[in-house]
């Protein structure tokens, strides 16, 4: 309603939204909208009220106004104000024969004098005072500016400081939700501004659920795992990545709603897809994924980014339906397989930058390249940085990363031979936490993209 542009109006608008004055709000704020010039029939207040646009606030004012107009002592003028503010009759009567009496000195009426003793008693009994309005506004400016600038930092102390009050934290939460100006950023949203820009804020009984939640797995000695910057989906990935690591011959299981998810299956990682509450599930594993999806887990990405995801807001392909993207990816299927085991293609090598066969892919595939910032950010990331626990002993999870300087894109699913994996990748390579390419292997050949030359080489050097 008011629309502050200086200091002084802060003051005023904290003084004013309190129980007592808020009856002079829409004059103060019909005042200030219009810039009216602010016109008294009594000089003295007038110039006492001006700054405040004809409106009495602060009690520093009652004791100016008793001071000018009737030429009582700061001492009697505060005690004018005290008497006011606890509604003390005996000591408004005191005062008030002073003041009265002080007026008539000073050459007003008596009348006069009782009409403006009658306007600050009436005003009095809610005065703010001013030194408490300026330090309350300063703490305001400061909060507001850290809460549009630093949201995240600004609601992470304010959860934090008010841990185990889960009406307050119900509140702030439903602030975060609600509010356009506070966005939690993940790695997705970094390069994706618009991501789950539409999604509808957590129902208020679900957010009042979750710090119980996690005080009962802490008490219940149950392990839990987050990361900033992160989503649930990377989290739970991530940690089943790791296990298999730590035992290859471990199975895991997922249970969730999450279609994303799916991109997980292979051969120690099933997925659990709730289809009913908590009773029915549908069972997504690495022997009955392509029967129940007509694809592989690697291309439910490509089929989620050309379909579009209203949930995480990504716009799809205009015109395409799931339908007929289904029958093109299956239809090219056998292309894609028949490209990706060409005889040009070296076994048991890493290309790093353009794979011989991309050109055919997209010849395949269509001109048009997914956009990959979509395809970075529909791929569930296994390698969160995370201290897991795994049979009593804490071990943190170390990979080095090296990215060319566009993103990292994987164009083909990984390939088997002789019992050694290969992957064909675009873009850029995983070092391990020596600094050097795991023992996956046999050579890296790194190809430059305006090199055409070394395909008629690499292919000379296969026939």
């Amino acid at each position: 309603m008011v629309e502050p542009n200086k200091f002084s109006d802060l003051c005023d608008i904290i003084s004013l939204y309190r129980p007592g004055p808020q009856d002079q709000v829409e004059l103060y704020a019909k005042r200030k909208k219009d810039n009216e010039q602010i016109k008294l029939d009594n000089d003295v207040l007038e110039k006492i009220l001006k700054p405040t646009l004809g409106i009495i606030i602060y009690q520093e004012q009652i004791m100016q106004i008793a001071s000018s107009f009737a030429n009582l002592t700061l001492a009697q003028a505060d005690n004018l104000r005290r008497g006011m503010s606890k509604k003390d009759q005996n000591l408004i009567l005191q005062q008030k024969e002073l003041f009265i009496n002080g007026a008539i000195k000073k050459g007003y009426s008596e009348t006069e004098a009782n009409r403006i003793f009658d306007l600050i008693e009436k005003f009095a009994g809610y005065g703010f005072n001013k030194s408490h309005a300026v330090a309350y506004a300063l703490l305001g400016y400061y909060l507001a500016y850290l809460k549009a600038n630093y949201s995240e930092e600004f609601y992470t102390c304010l959860l934090s400081n008010n841990l185990g009050d889960y009406k307050k934290l119900s509140e702030y939460m439903r602030e975060i939700n609600s509010s356009s100006n506070v966005k939690v950023e993940t790695f997705r949203s970094m390069s994706y501004e618009n991501y789950k820009a539409k999604r509808k804020p957590m129902p208020e009984d679900l957010v009042a659920q979750l710090e119980p939640i996690r005080e009962y797995l802490n008490l219940r000695k149950f392990s839990s795992y987050a990361k900033e910057k992160y989503e649930a989906d990377d989290v739970i990935a991530t940690i089943a990545t790791r296990a298999i690591q730590e035992d290859p011959n471990i199975r895991v299981k997922i249970l969730t709603s999450d279609k994303d998810m799916l991109q997980l299956v292979n051969d120690n990682i099933s997925i659990l897809r709730i289809t009913s509450g908590f009773k029915n599930f549908d069972e997504f594993n690495i022997y009955n994924f392509e029967k129940k999806t007509k694809l592989l887990p690697s291309q439910i990405i490509d089929l989620k980014i050309m379909l579009g995801d209203k949930s995480d807001n990504y716009p799809g392909r205009p015109g395409s339906g799931k339908t007929t993207l289904l029958k093109t990816i299956e239809g090219r299927y056998a292309a894609k397989v028949h490209v990706i085991y060409a005889d040009d293609i070296v076994k048991n090598t890493l290309y790093v930058e353009h794979h011989p066969c991309f050109s055919q892919l997209v010849s395949n595939f269509g001109e048009k390249v997914i956009a990959k910032e979509n395809k970075d950010n529909k791929t569930i990331d296994r390698k969160v940085l995370l201290n897991i626990i795994f049979d009593n002993k804490e071990q943190q999870m170390k990979l080095q990363k090296i990215v060319w300087p566009f993103l990292r894109r994987e164009i083909s699913k990984q390939l088997i031979s002789d019992k050694r994996p290969i992957k064909l990748v675009e873009l850029g390579a995983y070092l391990n936490s020596d600094g050097e390419f795991d023992d996956l292997f046999d050579e890296v050949i790194l190809i430059h993209r305006n090199d055409s030359s070394i395909y008629d080489t690499l292919r000379e050097k296969n026939h």
